[in-house]
């Protein structure tokens, strides 16, 4: 294992892994490595947190992650090997880009997991929050690709989520109907 005391050298390490999931989640590890020596702890979101939760069922092509961005952020990001595009972090010698869309989780979600990467730590979307996210798209954005995958993450968390939580928080955006249907609609 590259040395602990340079991230660069731990993060080249993500080109020799072939399985994309695996890649990106190894690189969100370093990089909350190297963030929380800031006092920064990325959360990883949407589309990464479907793919993870889904076992790469659900593709995206970037990595999104709630973190704040600020000069030492950059220099942070700069100093692993990325490079600013847009609103994205790009490596592309490892085909990661990440885009931060928000500093801080939206209010009321409060579930997130740590997952153990190696020596390391990936914080991701706790699924409960992560369906009601899903869930808002499908019914405030008319987006039923959303609803499918909303659907399959109830499936995948089945009795053993927090369903009180799930049934407030549906409440509290007013998705609860949708809810309902493709919670029946999965057995639950």
């Amino acid at each position: 294992m590259a040395s602990r005391d340079d991230p660069r050298i731990r993060l080249d390490k993500a080109a020799e892994i072939d399985d994309i999931l695996d890649r990106r989640l190894f690189t969100l590890a370093v990089i909350t490595w190297r963030l929380q020596e800031l006092g920064i702890t990325p959360v990883l979101v949407g589309g990464g947190a479907v793919q993870f939760y889904t076992l790469g069922g659900y593709t995206t092509k970037d990595i999104d992650v709630v973190m704040p961005t600020s000069p030492k952020v950059e220099d942070a990001m700069s100093e692993l090997g990325f490079i600013k595009r847009g609103r994205y972090w790009v490596r592309e010698d490892i085909d990661i880009a990440i885009e931060a869309p928000s500093a801080s989780l939206s209010e009321g979600m409060a579930r997130v997991i740590e997952v153990q990467i190696d020596d390391m730590l990936v914080c991701i979307l706790g699924i409960e929050d992560l369906i009601i996210d899903r869930l808002n798209a499908y019914v405030h954005w008319k987006s039923t690709e959303d609803g499918r995958w909303a659907s399959r993450l109830i499936t995948l968390g089945g009795k053993d989520m927090d369903w009180e939580y799930i049934i407030q928080r549906a409440e509290e955006e007013r998705v609860s109907d949708a809810l309902n249907d493709l919670a029946k609609s999965a057995g639950i």
